[in-house]
C-alpha cells in the first residue's frame, strides 16, 4: 500500500540565507514566509562496485554491484526498476542472476536490495589488443508523490478594526511545508496576510526538480491543488479544477510559475486557519554509472 506522509521532523531553511533567490525572484511573497523542506533523496544507489578490481583481462569474467536503498523512513516508494542499457564492448554472461532489466516492485521504509550483474570482458580481437573501457551504464526509474502544504489566515473585517482600535495590529506569516523528494512544488501568496475575509487571494505554484536524476514534464491530470474552503476566482490555462489538463514541461529543471486567484467561501468568525495542499504524482529516473578497464593478453 502506497504511504504518503508528510515527515514532522523538517529541515528549515532560513529565509534570506537558503531559499533559493530565483524563487524569491518569481514567486511573489516567497521571501515573506517560513519554508520547511525536507531532502530530495529518496531512492539511492549505494556502494557500486567491480569485482574484481580492474583492469579486466579480455575473456576474462567479472561483476558490477550495487545496492538500491528507499532512504525514507515512513514512506513506500513503488514500481522500482531497473535497466542497464549499456556496457560498451562487455556483455552480460549467459548465467548473471540479474537481467540487464528487471523490477523491484514496492521498497517499503529504508529498504535495501542488492543489484549484481556477471560480465564478460571482450576478446583480443575484439579490441584489437589495445587497451579499452566498458562503460556500464544503467538507470533505476520509481513512481512516488510530491506533496507541499501552505497554511492562511483569513479574519472577519470586525476582528481586524478590533486588533487596529487596540494597537495590537494584524500579522500573519504562512508556513510553506515542502514534503521529501527530489521533484518539489513551491507554494506562495501575493496578499496581504492576513486575508481579509472577502478579498481574493493570488497563489502561486512553481514545480522544480532538485535531484540528480531525470524528470522532463509534468504528465496531465498528475498535479492537483486541493483549496478546501475557497472557490476558484482565476484559473490557470493549465489547469480545469484546480487539477492539470495538460502536458506541464520543465524547463532547466523548474516550471513556469502558475497563477491562481482563490476567494475564501461561507462565513468567518472572527478568524479562521486554512491549508492548501499541492500534490504531483511522478515517475523519476536516477542513473548510475562506472568505467571498467579492459586489458590485453599476451
Amino acid at each position: 500500500m502506497r504511504k504518503i506522509i508528510l515527515t514532522l521532523v523538517l529541515i528549515t531553511f532560513i529565509s534570506g540565507c537558503t531559499i533559493p533567490d530565483v524563487l524569491k525572484q518569481v514567486m511573489p511573497g516567497f521571501e515573506e514566509q517560513e519554508v520547511k523542506e525536507l531532502p530530495p533523496d529518496i531512492i539511492t544507489i549505494q556502494n557500486l562496485n567491480v569485482i574484481p578490481t580492474p583492469p579486466i583481462n579480455a575473456e576474462d569474467q567479472f561483476s558490477v554491484s550495487f545496492i538500491v536503498k528507499n532512504q525514507d523512513d515512513i514512506n513506500d516508494v513503488d514500481n522500482v526498476e531497473y535497466n542497464l542499457f549499456d556496457t560498451g564492448l562487455c556483455n552480460l554472461t549467459a548465467d548473471s542472476t540479474n537481467r540487464n532489466q528487471g523490477s523491484l516492485n514496492t521498497l517499503v521504509p529504508l529498504q535495501e536490495e542488492f543489484i549484481e550483474w556477471d560480465l564478460k570482458a571482450p576478446t583480443n580481437d575484439q579490441i584489437a589488443q589495445i587497451s579499452t573501457r566498458c562503460p556500464i551504464r544503467f538507470k533505476i526509474d520509481y513512481d512516488f508523490i510530491s506533496r507541499s502544504q501552505i497554511d492562511v489566515v483569513v479574519i472577519d473585517e470586525e476582528r481586524l478594526k478590533e486588533l487596529q482600535r487596540s494597537g495590537e495590529g494584524a500579522t500573519f506569516t504562512p508556513t510553506l511545508t515542502v514534503g521529501r523528494g527530489p521533484v518539489k512544488i513551491y507554494l506562495s501568496f501575493g496578499a496581504s496576510l492576513p486575508l481579509k475575509e472577502g478579498n481574493t487571494l493570488p497563489l502561486y505554484l512553481m514545480v522544480e526538480d532538485k535531484g540528480n536524476g531525470l524528470f522532463g514534464q509534468i504528465e496531465e491530470g498528475t498535479l492537483t491543488i486541493e483549496a478546501t474552503g475557497f472557490s476558484v476566482v482565476e484559473g490557470n490555462k493549465n489547469f480545469k479544477n484546480l487539477v492539470n489538463n495538460a502536458t506541464i514541461p520543465l524547463i532547466r529543471k523548474k516550471t513556469p510559475q502558475m497563477r491562481f486567484v482563490l476567494k475564501p467561501t461561507g462565513d468567518i468568525a472572527v478568524e479562521k486557519t486554512f491549508y492548501i495542499t499541492a500534490s504531483l504524482n511522478y515517475r523519476y529516473s536516477l542513473s548510475g554509472e562506472t568505467e571498467v578497464a579492459i586489458k590485453p593478453t599476451a
